[in-house]
């Protein structure tokens, strides 16, 4: 055992039995911060991710200005066959000013327009309004027949808010050029 402990004690201390020098000698000091050609290889970098990055960011409204558009879209034809499947007219009301559309539906105790209420929206139960403002998107214009209305009847066939048949395209534009049709007759919605 002591065989052991003295070889132990030998070898940590080297070949000639001294201890080795305690402390690490110090580096010499380098100059702190970043080499020219390091900030220039950054800069490479970064303008690279700026053109590759900013022709994406130039889609993002044209983006939110067809969320806008597909979501109009849908509550005209939530209404729309909401009037056909139930028989009561139903109205979509939009709202320049406020950026928004209100669907409404024929109270079916008290038929006509003025005791219309709210359509429920099936998944948030509350009334269907959609609100597009965000992030640029909005309405710029409304003419459905001289309205700003659109009133479905028990066929689906649009008509302006005073109840006259559309024969000409309602149209409702957005922002970024956007625009939904509404074809006379058949009321098909189109956004071109």
């Amino acid at each position: 055992m002591e065989l052991a402990a003295s070889t132990q004690q030998q070898s940590s201390r080297g070949s000639s039995g001294r201890r080795p020098y305690p402390f690490t000698p110090m580096k010499p000091a380098r100059a702190q911060g970043f080499s020219l050609v390091e900030l220039m290889l950054i800069l490479v970098v970064l303008a690279v991710l700026a053109a590759v990055a900013a022709p994406s960011l130039g889609k993002l409204s044209s983006s939110r200005e067809n969320v806008a558009a597909t979501r109009l879209r849908s509550a005209l034809i939530h209404a729309q066959l909401w009037a056909m499947s139930s028989g009561n007219a139903t109205w979509v009301d939009f709202d320049a000013s406020t950026e928004s559309a209100t669907v409404f539906v024929e109270d079916p105790t008290q038929p006509g327009k003025s005791n219309r209420v709210a359509l429920i929206d099936p998944l948030t139960q509350a009334a269907m309004s959609i609100e597009i403002d965000f992030g640029g998107a909005g309405i710029q214009s409304v003419d459905i027949g001289s309205t700003n209305e659109v009133h479905f009847d028990a066929y689906g066939a649009p008509h302006n808010a005073n109840g006259t048949a559309l024969t000409t395209a309602g149209i409702i534009n957005l922002n970024g050029g956007i625009r939904l049709t509404i074809t006379p007759n058949t009321g098909l919605i189109l956004i071109n």
